[in-house]
């Protein structure tokens, strides 16, 4: 039977009419509104790129971290990779967290254009990658963030590893260097660092990140004024800062020892002084994955290490 007509459509199981055509009618997940699709738990809401479609939630069928983390959903048209590269444009979609009970879940705020990303609650814009013009348009979907650090007390406000009560403006304040994501971004930030001592890792600020002029920077002896680079800032204190003949000042900050030998003596910290040279050689891969920005890896380390 001929399903062309309104009627025949609609008396059809299975089919549904839109107005103008008959279609097959869509059920579980991809039946579901927005606003449906959110409160489901086995669902998740894709509205990356040009796609607004509901999904079953991929991430809940894991429990253990790396696969979790993996687990990556297509952005769709009018996104096209070249070459076929599979994750030029995919999306992480999961996060990892072993206190919640499902441990794996679907993240926040997955908009990869500015207007969407801002437009959803709790959700804000805050730029830390910039795609080169034949780069993956998948990064931008790391600009689109959770706002956080809305606790209305100082107690709450204090627990919370992303946040600090500022007196100053008497509100929970975004602690800096959390705006980035991932281990590249943070540390290419002068006056951050990755930290793996927490889970999951994080960026947070240097002992000296927060001085942004020479004279507080020299007040503190764990810090000093750095001219290297683009732009001057202050740095943390480290051993190989002190070369040539500066055995004096070496010898001086806390954990650094002189290392004194004809062809290189150099100031050295005292846990690794003793250790032999060692030659490490990096083997990458060229292909069109290498586009792709790694994002926070699961451990805090850079994943061409373990490639």
């Amino acid at each position: 039977r001929s399903l062309c007509t309104e009627t025949n459509c609609k008396a059809h199981p299975g089919c549904k009419w839109d107005g103008a055509n008959c279609k097959r009618e869509e059920t579980g997940c991809a039946a579901k509104t927005e606003a449906d699709c959110k409160a489901d738990s086995s669902c998740l809401w894709n509205a990356m790129w040009a796609t607004n479609t509901c999904i079953d939630n991929p991430c809940r069928v894991h429990q253990d971290e790396q696969p979790c983390q993996a687990v990556s959903v297509e952005m769709g048209a009018p996104c096209s990779p070249p070459d076929g590269d599979p994750y030029y444009c995919s999306v992480s979609v999961c996060e990892y967290d072993p206190t919640e009970i499902s441990k794996c879940y679907p993240k926040r705020c997955l908009r990869t254009k500015e207007g969407d990303c801002n437009a959803e609650s709790g959700c804000k814009w805050s730029p830390v990658w910039t795609p080169l013009p034949a780069g993956p348009p998948s990064t931008l979907a790391d600009n689109c963030v959770e706002e956080v650090c809305q606790h209305v007390s100082d107690t709450t406000c204090n627990a919370d590893i992303k946040c600090e009560w500022s007196t100053a403006l008497d509100q929970c304040v975004e602690r800096p260097c959390v705006k980035y994501p991932e281990e590249v971004s943070c540390n290419a930030d002068t006056a951050c660092h990755w930290d793996t001592t927490g889970v999951p890792p994080m960026c947070v600020q240097t002992a000296c990140g927060g001085y942004t002029t020479q004279l507080v920077c020299g007040n503190d002896e764990r810090c000093m004024w750095s001219t290297s680079g683009p732009h001057s800032y202050c740095a943390e204190k480290t051993c190989d800062m002190y070369m040539y003949n500066n055995q004096c000042e070496c010898i001086a900050v806390p954990g650094c020892t002189w290392v004194s030998n004809a062809a290189n003596s150099h100031c050295a910290a005292l846990s690794m002084a003793q250790c032999p040279d060692l030659d490490v050689a990096f083997v990458i891969d060229g292909s069109g994955s290498m586009w792709r920005p790694f994002g926070r890896h699961a451990r805090g380390y850079t994943a061409l290490l373990e490639m």
